[in-house]
This record gives C-alpha cells, structure tokens and sequence, in this order.
C-alpha cells in the first residue's frame, strides 16, 4: 500500500523536474502558500524540528503507555517506528531538496 504514495511522489517530482504539465500548477500552489494564514503557519511549525521532536516524543510516550496498559504484545512497535521515522526524515528530505533545487514556501 505504500507504493503508491511512493509512485504519487515520484510521478509529480519528475513532472516538476522535467517542466512537465504539472509545473504551472506547482508554482501557482507554491505562490499561494508563500503567504499562509494562521492555520497554515502553524502546520509550518509543526514540521520544524523544535517542535516536531517535543510533540513526537511526548505523543510516543503517551501511545506506549497506552499499549503497555491494554496489555498488548508489542506496544513498543508504534513508537519505535514513529521515532526511527523522525530520523529518517533528514536522510530522505534534505537529498530530494537539494536534487530538485525547489525553494521552500
């Protein structure tokens, strides 16, 4: 199932890439969000590290101990794939940004 997200993301970094029909539609999206309202800035935040990092760990303590009280078998397993998700970010990120020389918004 996560194929396709992969194959989505692949298919419109490629159109931007190439100039392809996609592109005009990525600028005007990118000028939109150039200004963002509230709402929107605060997603923004969210997705930077210094906040991202406190809220993931204390929503993976809290999923944890969730799991350790039900009793489940491997209540360990969500947290740990949220955690070594957040490191993986950086690893994936920062060479797609850097390959596709896209500005942020």
């Amino acid at each position: 199932m996560s194929a396709v997200p992969a194959l989505v993301f692949a298919l419109l970094t490629w159109q931007v890439l190439a100039d392809g029909p996609l592109l005009r539609a990525d600028e005007r999206v990118s000028r939109w969000l150039v200004r963002p309202d509230r709402a929107g800035e605060l997603l923004s935040d969210l997705g930077d590290v210094q906040v991202a990092l406190p809220v993931l760990l204390v929503v993976a303590a809290y999923v944890a101990r969730r799991g350790r009280a039900a009793g489940l078998a491997r209540w360990w397993l969500p947290p740990v794939a949220a955690l070594v998700c957040l490191a993986l970010v950086p690893l994936v990120v920062v060479p797609v940004k850097d390959w596709t020389d896209r500005p942020g918004t």
